[in-house]
C-alpha cells in the first residue's frame, strides 16, 4: 500500500499500520502528514499528541536530535489522523519560555505522565481547521 508519503523506517511503517487496526492506539498516537519546506517530500509517521479543542498537541521529544519539527517554526499546513479521522490546518512550534507553551506543556503531562517531558523541548500545535474531520 502506497500513500505517497515517506516514512522514516520500518518501526514507524509497522506503527502507522497498527493504526489502522482497531488496537486503541489512536487514542495518544496518530499519524502525522506534511510537506517538507525545502525538499518538497511528502513524509508520514507517528506522533503521540493531546487533542484540547480544536488544537492538536505534538510533544518534540529530544529535539536536538529531530529535524521534522523545524519545518513549523513558522506555520506550515499539517494533518494528523486522530482516532480514524483527518485533521488539517497550519502546524506552528510552540517555545518554551510562552503562556501557550506552558499550556501546552501542562496538557500534555496530565495526558501522559509516564513519559519524561525535557523543559527544553518545543511542542508543535496544530490548530485544526472546521471542517477538516
Amino acid at each position: 500500500m502506497s500513500t505517497g508519503y515517506e516514512t522514516p523506517g520500518f518501526g514507524a511503517s509497522a506503527v502507522l499500520m497498527a493504526l489502522r487496526l482497531p488496537t486503541g492506539l489512536g487514542r495518544t498516537v496518530g499519524e502525522l502528514r506534511y510537506t517538507a519546506r525545502n525538499s518538497g517530500r511528502h513524509i508520514a509517521f507517528p506522533v503521540m499528541f493531546v487533542k484540547a479543542g480544536d488544537r492538536v498537541i505534538i510533544r518534540v521529544g529530544k529535539s536536538a536530535t529531530k529535524v521534522w519539527w523545524r519545518n513549523f517554526r513558522s506555520p506550515h499546513p499539517a494533518s494528523i489522523r486522530v482516532g480514524g479521522h483527518w485533521l488539517s490546518g497550519p502546524a506552528r512550534t510552540v517555545w518554551p519560555g510562552t503562556v501557550e507553551f506552558e499550556e501546552a506543556h501542562a496538557l500534555y503531562e496530565r495526558a501522559h505522565p509516564r513519559f519524561p517531558v525535557f523543559p527544553e523541548d518545543p511542542y508543535v500545535v496544530i490548530d485544526a481547521e472546521p471542517g477538516s474531520a
